[in-house]
């Protein structure tokens, strides 16, 4: 894979901006506290989540500065064919619309709060990470089953069997 100067400019920039929200939530999980009364602290999620970010952003940083940077060029010239095979959608020969799958999991996340209050948080985060799968790739309708189900074990076996939290169970009173 190679990218442009622009792109990995811009890659680096993101990747600094998520360093310092671990950073924030490193910081903030300490001042909320690791530990409280001999049992696991509300600040040791928060903690655990920034240490994440940061184990993530310098795994990217390595990749990113390890691509080598090429000058763009122009890859057709007709007018109907597009400059960049990634601006194709697979297999369709459709220009790839970003902002459509923006608003599609800014839309399913709005979907997924408004259903905690009738549902329950579990069980509509669960179905929100199967939907983002299904969203990511449609051919493959049982990895979005299994990644709803990993997902809805994930967060009972923690939350509610380890740490002992009660999650909110919406209107319905569902798990």
């Amino acid at each position: 894979m190679t990218q442009t100067a622009r792109e990995k400019r811009e890659q680096l920039i993101f990747l600094a901006v998520v360093a310092v929200l671990g950073l924030a939530a490193i910081i903030g999980g300490i001042g909320y506290g690791l530990e409280l009364e001999e049992r696991v602290g509300p600040g040791l999620m928060p903690f655990a989540a920034g240490i994440l970010m940061l184990l993530t952003v310098a795994v990217q940083a390595v990749a990113r500065l390890r691509t080598p940077v090429h000058a763009p060029e122009v890859l057709s010239e007709g007018p109907d064919e597009p400059a960049h095979p990634e601006a194709v959608a697979e297999g369709t020969g459709a220009p790839r619309t970003d902002a459509r799958l923006v608003a599609t999991i800014f839309l399913l996340i709005v979907l997924a709060v408004g259903a905690t209050f009738l549902i329950g948080m579990l069980i509509s985060v669960s179905l929100l990470v199967g939907a983002l799968f299904l969203v990511n790739d449609r051919s493959r309708p049982a990895i979005a089953l299994i990644a709803t189900a990993a997902a809805g074990l994930f967060g009972w076996l923690v939350f509610a069997t380890l740490l002992n939290v009660s999650l909110p169970t919406g209107l319905l009173g569902l798990i």
